[in-house]
């Protein structure tokens, strides 16, 4: 499982540690990205020291734009319980990558586990990510594939991406024409 961003309280990294501490399978949860917020680190680290022996916590470093897409293949499942989401470009690059993500419902993603692509939980039950996280590990390959499959077709079908690169192209141009 993977965990992608900057060490920000409002990714929501302490929360991942807990809910980790509550999954009974065996889980390997890599963390990446700068360590920008020492303090806020610091308390993490204090939850990742008492974890339980089922729960492998690695801290690897951050990645450059181009490594994050081929680095995502390597998981099963993203998670990222933030606190708040505009839009969430790493987790389309995790559905992308059919990477399964386990987000929180205060993104614009929603109603994943319907189209079994992920789940967007309620931060206000801690135990349904666990839960989640237990059945995750729990699935045999064919299912795993289907949720894998589900979470590229899900994304594929809420982004029409010819559509946006021609909106961001258009404001590109806007913006050079304005200087």
């Amino acid at each position: 499982m993977i965990f992608f961003f900057f060490f920000s309280k409002n990714k929501n990294l302490s929360y991942a540690l807990e809910v980790l501490s509550k999954v009974k399978n065996e889980v390997r949860f890599d963390i990446y990205g700068p360590k920008e917020d020492m303090i806020y680190w610091k308390q993490c680290e204090k939850l990742i020291v008492k974890m339980p022996g089922n729960i492998e916590i690695n801290y690897k470093y951050s990645l450059k734009p181009d490594e994050i897409v081929e680095t995502m293949r390597q998981y099963h499942a993203f998670f990222l319980p933030t606190k708040s989401e505009n839009f969430g470009h790493v987790i389309v690059e995790a559905m992308q990558s059919g990477v399964v993500p386990i987000i929180s419902n205060q993104t614009p993603w929603r109603n994943l586990s319907k189209s079994k692509a992920g789940w967007d939980l309620d931060l206000c039950n801690i135990n349904a990510f666990s839960e989640v996280i237990d059945n995750l590990y729990e699935m045999n390959s064919d299912e795993y594939n289907q949720w894998s499959q589900g979470a590229m077709l899900y994304v594929r079908s809420k982004l029409n991406i010819d559509r946006l690169k021609e909106k961001y192209i258009e404001m590109f141009k806007s913006a050079v024409n304005k200087t």
